[in-house]
């Protein structure tokens, strides 16, 4: 049996869900799909883990979680995500599980109890109907999923924008997603770049942004 952890999800405390962890989904999906392996989504309250063969304990949230105890007393744990790799994101060895299509229908348990614990119904909906996406795994390009119109997109890459992204940007639209939205904050090195994403009506302007660029004092007055 493999046990999965997202400790971002299952740590979170606000009323409304935070997006799942991307690897989590493709790992469920993986296990149950190419190697027959009943996965199950560990409760963070749980002591016992004899049954697992694996644990994969993924979070993108680099603000510290706490791993709890028994877990980091475990001998068959692997960490992954970017929580835990520095911020970058680093491939699965087996490059068949980056290409496998992320399911959330391992949060099935977890999001029924959220429901009995009062969870509007359009998290439930909104989790199971969004789609998921992280465009490079390495120097690997990976496929868009399928996009259900007028429902969001997460983009999961730490840094989205690099050559081509303008064209992974617009195959999106084309498939009317109600927003784009990143996980991470948007890393722009170019001016344009920014005032051309904030012009794009598709792109959620709540996205967090930071510039890594020199800005002449006469476009100023622009960016502002």
């Amino acid at each position: 049996m493999i046990g999965l952890v997202d400790l971002q999800l299952q740590s979170w405390q606000k009323p409304t869900l935070c997006p799942p962890n991307l690897e989590i989904m493709k790992l469920a999906t993986y296990y149950q799909f190419e190697e027959n392996r009943f996965c199950r989504l560990i409760n963070l309250d749980e002591t016992e883990f004899g049954g697992y063969e694996k644990i994969y304990v993924f979070s993108e949230n680099k603000n510290f979680i706490t791993v709890p105890e028994a877990l980091r007393r475990a001998t068959n744990v692997i960490y992954g995500g970017t929580a835990f790799t520095n911020g970058k994101y680093v491939p699965f060895e087996n490059k068949l599980i980056d290409y496998t299509l992320a399911r959330p229908r391992i949060y099935t348990n977890f999001l029924k109890e959220k429901r009995q614990a009062g969870l509007p119904d359009i998290e439930v909906s909104r989790l199971l109907d969004n789609s998921y996406y992280r465009w490079h795994a390495g120097n690997e390009i990976l496929p868009l999923p399928a996009i259900k119109k007028r429902h969001r997109i997460y983009i999961y890459d730490e840094d989205f924008f690099q050559e081509g992204w303008r064209d992974i940007i617009d195959r999106m639209i084309d498939r009317h997603p109600s927003s784009i939205n990143f996980i991470h904050p948007a890393h722009y090195r170019k001016i344009s770049d920014f005032l051309e994403v904030r012009e794009n009506s598709l792109i959620a302007k709540g996205n967090d942004a930071y510039l890594d660029l020199n800005i002449p004092l006469h476009q100023t007055k622009v960016l502002m």
